[in-house]
């Protein structure tokens, strides 16, 4: 490093600014929570996210002795999205901010909590761009007590990196001490009566130095802090050792054999809780001669003990590794309990920082049992995207587990889980990864997830997995190796090429480092958990094209065959789904290789249920309208990203005399008259969760992205429980032979709509007024003779192919000329149909244990269902779904769920339904 320049050291000694690597400084030195601070930002340094950026906001709260941990913020003074005037910054000059106030009434801290540190990260005006460290981390600013206080000045880091023979001043500063001293290995070096303290320090041998800086008070109370300046031994360079791979190798039974690809990087150590997460020569890893990669072989590890570790690069960075399939987080692991994910090891609060690794050399085995598994065809989908956190209040893959029967009911065999990988937080969609290995323990252990895919899997559905490769966010490991220099980074573009969208930090698909990840990555989830498939988030941005991404792109195209391909390569029969929303040309190309594509029909068909003309042609939910040559469209009326249909309907429903779209039942029959339209359309189809029971709540309920209330009383409701009956009986029809095999015919674009299926096995034609008035409709049958609705069970007797029919508003038929056995739909037009009446008694015993039972009374014949739910509504196993006699019924629930479960202690209904009537009763399992 050289001669020390002393007119430097001047500035440093007598400056009244403390920096954090310039990015940020602040007046006073020693702040305490009763002082007006200064503090001013660099946004040309750290993780210069905001260069360039006016204006900027400061997103700030304090770490108190309250805090759960030392990187826990409380009272931040707003929301995320909220401009909050206090918190705009100053343009002081260029790419230079500043903010000032009094520390403990700016936070609203209450007096009696101490106030430890002051947390920032800064952003602009949307939250899109956030300036923090240069290597990503949250930015701290000590509060001190009145008292004897000591900061260190130079070096900036309690660990230092030297180099053999270096210059290195070390400076610190104090408050109200008579005397400061500086120890190496608890040997004095020096000391002064000063309020700043000044030593040169040149080390002469490799390893570690500790220093212990001591100021002391007249009434002889004393602060200290404590520093390490490291000079490594030239690194070992050695050959990759024969099969191991990047990540954690299980070499034997008690060792392990760590590699991390880090090019451009100068040394790596293994810090964790084998070392007590302190740097050792012994964990100091050994480089490949090509430079990329670090290794090093630990052994001596108990193959029953979960170890934690992290690499510490260059001194610095402390990352968890990239390949890891499980991971400690410091901020977010405290909100997961123990009912989620048990004995969840502790992260280890004090010794690190960031996320770290978890690992054992003994995993828990799983065993997968579906044996006669086969994946449902693509043409024969039905797939429900579901968000775990909004669709049950447990928020895991359990009690996900626990509600297939519902699936299996509403006739689905695919189910697409929105990201379940590591992602930022806890409380997320997902579209913000950071370890992609690791399932998200928010949702519970990796054998449960397992658990879920093989018993989903039993009951002939497919599990579906949304991952998002086109960019990772600030906690990914290989984001944070390179910090503020993304042009050094092999995974990453410096910056998006896409003009319109960009999230987090870009993908570079054209590097060999990250098609060796998409490929690692995709195998592993395929033959370590058995998913059946993927969805592609924007895929549009996979490419390094600049452009907005709706023109033909061969180099994307290019890329995504090559993803396609290596999928096919370990299961030939995997789904490849693509978000991807591009010319048409290109989808079509890419249907044609074999890979399916999101349809987004949610305008037209929103519009169409509305009642209005404008944008309500749904021709578009077929393949063949858009040209292509197989069915690969996955047509929607709703997904994650669009508004409900309901909500519009309740919303802007349009209406005619009488008949008003925007009532709750006139609003859900239009639902039912959609989905008739949406699921008897060739091809794979998707439901987006509780759109079957004609969820209202807006897509920006609570924000966008925020908890949306889960509404599983909604299946107990008549009127919705109808609409989950009508989706289910289209869902089915979809597997009858004419569909599968028939030819079809399309009116899809007025309000007056038909669909024609011919088939030698049987005709259909589905017929739908869209208006908000009745109109004659012409289907244009196939034949004369008898007609039976599906749906209802009626029939007609049609003398004219060209026959017209009136339909009311809203009215819709499935017609076919083969009488099919009726679906199960309930009832709620009580004019039309008598009330089944019956009597519902109280179970016995009440409380239970062991076992209750269930009495009721029918006065005549007629379908009856018989449910049990928890408190909150989740569906927990039917006892009864078939037609009875009349007279009295007795059934024994045991407290168990579908799955032979045993419940735990609560109150439980149970809830009987006829086709007209539905009652209720609570009981108390205690176990």
């Amino acid at each position: 490093m050289g001669y020390f320049n002393m007119r430097i050291f001047y500035f440093i000694l007598f400056s009244v600014t403390l920096s954090f690597g310039q990015a940020l400084t602040w007046d006073p030195l020693f702040p305490t929570d009763n002082d007006t601070i200064t503090i001013t930002y660099n946004a040309n340094e750290g993780n210069k996210a905001l260069e360039g950026v006016s204006p900027i906001w400061a997103h700030t709260g304090v770490i108190t002795d309250k805090s759960p941990n030392p990187n826990y913020w409380l009272y931040t003074i707003a929301e995320w999205e909220t401009n909050l005037p206090k918190a705009q910054m100053t343009n002081i000059g260029t790419d230079s901010w500043q903010i000032r106030f009094h520390v403990r009434s700016f936070y609203g801290v209450p007096a009696g909590e101490t106030i430890q540190q002051l947390a920032f990260v800064f952003r602009n005006a949307s939250g899109t761009k956030v300036g923090k460290t240069a290597d990503n981390q949250d930015f701290f600013i000590p509060i001190y007590q009145q008292g004897v206080n000591i900061s260190l000045v130079n070096p900036t880091t309690n660990t230092f990196i030297a180099e053999m023979g270096d210059e290195i001043p070390i400076i610190t500063k104090t408050t109200s001490a008579i005397k400061q001293e500086l120890f190496l290995n608890n040997q004095l070096l020096t000391e002064t009566t000063d309020d700043s303290l000044y030593y040169l320090f040149t080390p002469q041998d490799y390893g570690f130095y500790q220093f212990t800086a001591i100021a002391t008070d007249a009434q002889n109370n004393t602060e200290q802090t404590e520093f390490t300046i490291v000079v490594n031994t030239p690194v070992n360079i050695a050959d990759l050792p024969s099969g191991v791979r990047d990540g954690i190798n299980r070499t034997g039974s008690n060792s392990a054999t760590l590699v991390l690809t880090a090019p451009l990087k100068e040394f790596v150590y293994v810090i964790g809780s084998f070392n007590n997460w302190e740097m050792s020569q012994d964990y100091y890893m050994n480089k490949t001669p090509d430079g990329n990669r670090y290794w090093l072989e630990i052994d001596g590890l108990d193959p029953e003990t979960e170890y934690t570790f992290q690499y510490l690069v260059d001194g610095s960075i402390r990352i968890a590794d990239p390949y890891s399939d499980k991971i400690l987080d410091p901020t977010h692991d405290k909100n997961i309990t123990d009912d989620t994910y048990p004995d969840l090891t502790p992260y280890p609060i004090g010794e690190t920082t960031e996320a770290i690794t978890a690992f054992k050399i003994n995993q828990d085995e799983f065993t997968f049992t579906a044996s006669d598994y086969e994946k449902p065809q693509i043409k024969n989908l039905v797939i429900y995207e579901l968000l775990i956190r909004d669709f049950i209040q447990e928020h895991d893959y359990k009690t996900l587990t626990d509600s297939l029967a519902y699936f299996k009911r509403l006739g689905i065999n695919a189910i697409e889980l929105m990201p379940i990988n590591e992602f930022e937080g806890n409380e997320s969609w997902g579209y913000n990864p950071s370890f992609y290995f690791a399932p998200d323990k928010y949702y519970g252990p990796a054998n449960d997830l397992k658990t879920l895919i093989d018993e989903a899997h039993k009951l002939g559905i497919a599990i579906i997995q949304d991952i998002v490769l086109n960019h990772a966010y600030g906690q990914c490991p290989w984001v944070r190796l390179y910090g503020d220099q993304m042009d050094q980074n092999p995974w990453f573009n410096e910056k998006s090429p896409n003009t319109s969208y960009a999230w987090g930090y870009d993908f570079n698909h054209e590097s060999e480092y990250t098609r060796a990840f998409v490929d690692s990555v995709l195998s592993y989830w395929m033959t370590e958990f058995k998913v059946d498939g993927f969805r592609f988030d924007f895929t549009k941005g996979l490419t390094n094209t600049p452009g907005d991404g709706w023109e033909y792109d061969p180099a994307r195209i290019t890329i995504l065959k090559r993803i396609a391909d290596h999928v096919w390569s370990v299961d030939s029969t995997a789904y490849v789904i693509l978000e991807h929303f591009a010319a048409n040309s290109e989808e079509k190309e890419l249907s044609a290789y074999g890979m399916m594509l999101w349809g987004n029909i949610n305008t037209p068909f929103t519009q169409s249920a509305m009642g209005y003309t404008n944008d309500s042609n749904i021709s578009g939910i077929s393949a063949s309208y858009r040209g292509w040559t197989e069915h690969h469209l996955v047509g929607y009326m709703e997904s994650h990203d669009e508004e409900r249909m309901m909500y519009k309907n309740l919303q802007w429903g349009n209406s005619a005399g009488t008949y008003h779209i925007y009532d709750l039942q006139t609003a859900l029959e239009r639902v039912q008259l959609s989905a008739a339209f949406f699921l008897t359309v060739p091809g794979p189809k998707m439901i987006w969760q509780f759109g079957e029971l004609g969820y209202d709540y807006s897509i920006d309920y609570n924000n966008r992205v925020g908890n949306k209330p889960i509404r599983w009383d909604y299946y107990q409701d008549a009127d919705r429980r109808q609409l989950y009956d009508v989706f289910a009986a289209l869902a089915h029809f979809r597997k009858l032979k004419a569909f599968q095999e028939g030819s079809f015919n399309f009116n899809l674009s007025t309000f007056l709509r038909t669909v024609r299926i011919s088939h030698d096995s049987m005709n259909t034609v589905i017929i739908g007024n869209f208006n908000v008035t009745e109109s004659y409709i012409i289907p244009n049958f196939q034949h004369t003779g008898l007609w039976y609705d599906y749906l209802d069970g009626n029939h007609i007797d049609i003398s004219q192919t060209q026959q017209a029919i009136l339909l009311r508003p809203g009215e819709f038929h499935v017609f076919t000329d083969v009488q099919l056995e009726k679906p199960f739909i309930t009832k709620i037009d009580e004019n039309e149909l008598a009330p089944v009446t019956f009597k519902l008694y109280d179970n016995h015993p009440n409380p239970f244990n062991a076992s209750t039972r269930i009495d009721f009374e029918l006065e005549k014949s007629d379908h009856i269902c018989l449910d049990v739910f928890n408190i909150t509504g989740q569906h927990i196993v039917t006892l009864v779904d078939n037609q009875l006699e009349q007279g009295r019924h007795s059934f024994v629930w045991n407290g168990k769920d579908s799955n032979d479960n045993i419940m735990s202690t609560g109150v439980y209904l149970y809830v009987i339904a006829s086709s007209t009537t539905r009652y209720s009763k609570k009981m108390l399992l205690l176990k």
